[in-house]
């Protein structure tokens, strides 16, 4: 005979394993089902593209007036796998759209604004990282200063041109601002050939001046000292030669013409000669005071072959009774000690 009891307790006891098989299955099928679930969307996270907000700063420009700007992007997504795009943004608005992954954004090539400005494009370049969110971190804004017109290069009009070509821009208008362009930078560079010829005229006039007035306090000579005048060829400039006192009787003198070595002399005034054991220690002459003036050169010199000239201002003059001789003495002493040995000559000769 069956004990009912026990058959009922098997029963329960298969309906509660019955329950927990299907508690688990359904658990094991709902872990199944979100991990697949979350596989795919994190998958199609990673396959989606995501706008790039950066920002350019280009004083000037209008791109809806100009070019639009060519970003050139390159990198890896998430998946490893190699970007190498370009895009076309605004003044306002960005239009760069990338997966998730690392890139750099570099401007390789100046937009042109509406006057024809072109850019200084070098190191502009940002890096910008994109997580599998859509989380996006630009490093920093990028910057384009206008190039001065006088400096812009053909090669960097050209680059220009060509890197709009494929921005959707109308081919005639993009020919009208390359024109500009080209038209700006002959414009300014014919202005500062101007500038810089009135500004040599300007320099050359003043220096003119400034010779004239030297000349004119100097007896009409460049250099002039109570011993000795120099003259420099008219061709010289003031700036390329320059005159330094040492002392009371030393005078340095330098020509340094531009390209050129140039050369340079020094000059002395004394009763010997202070560099006797130089060869090519040159005597000027005698000045009248009881000194001679000496002169010795280096380099290329710069009384020799150069056109400069050195002469003395005043010589020793046998008439003058004030004039010195070498020997110190002026005129009038040495005539009257002369007459005085004569004399004394006479008187011994007498005596005899």
């Amino acid at each position: 005979m069956v004990d009912e009891s026990a058959k009922k307790k098997r029963t329960k006891l298969w309906a509660v394993i019955g329950v927990i098989v299907a508690i688990v299955i359904g658990v094991t099928a709902a872990i199944a089902v979100g991990y697949g679930g979350a596989y795919l969307y994190f998958n199609a996270q990673a396959a989606k593209a995501y706008g790039v907000p950066l920002v350019v700063n280009a004083k000037g420009l209008d791109t809806d007036r100009g070019t639009k700007i060519s970003v050139h992007a390159t990198g890896k997504n998430s998946k490893d796998n190699g970007v190498d795009s370009v895009f076309y943004i605004g003044s306002s608005s960005s239009n760069i759209a990338l997966k998730p992954g690392d890139y750099s954004l570099a401007i390789e090539a100046s937009p042109i604004a509406e006057d024809g400005t072109i850019y200084d494009t070098k190191d502009a370049v940002t890096k910008v990282s994109i997580a599998k969110d859509g989380k996006t971190d630009v490093e920093k804004e990028i910057t384009i200063e206008p190039i001065p017109a006088e400096e812009v290069t053909d090669e960097q009009i050209e680059a220009a041109y060509n890197a709009a070509k494929d921005s959707g821009i109308d081919a005639s208008k993009l020919d009208d601002l390359k024109e500009k362009a080209q038209k700006r930078r002959n414009d300014a560079v014919a202005a500062k050939k101007v500038e810089e010829e009135k500004k040599a005229a300007e320099e050359k006039a003043a220096e003119e001046q400034k010779a004239a007035e030297t000349k004119a306090s100097n007896s009409g000579h460049s250099f002039m000292t109570d011993y000795f005048y120099v003259d420099v060829p008219s061709s010289w400039k003031s700036s390329e030669w320059s005159v330094r006192q040492e002392d009371d009787h030393t005078w340095i003198f330098n020509h340094q013409p531009a390209n050129d070595y140039g050369g340079g002399a020094t000059v002395s005034v004394a009763k010997s000669d202070p560099w006797p054991n130089s060869n090519s220690t040159k005597t000027l002459g005698t000045t009248g005071t009881g000194l001679n003036v000496y002169y010795t050169e280096a380099g290329a010199g710069f009384f020799n072959k150069t056109g400069a000239t050195i002469e003395l201002t005043k010589m020793w003059n046998p008439d003058d009774p004030n004039s010195v001789r070498a020997d110190g003495f002026t005129n009038s002493d040495y005539q009257k000690i002369m007459r005085a040995r004569e004399r004394l000559r006479q008187e011994q000769t007498g005596k005899k």
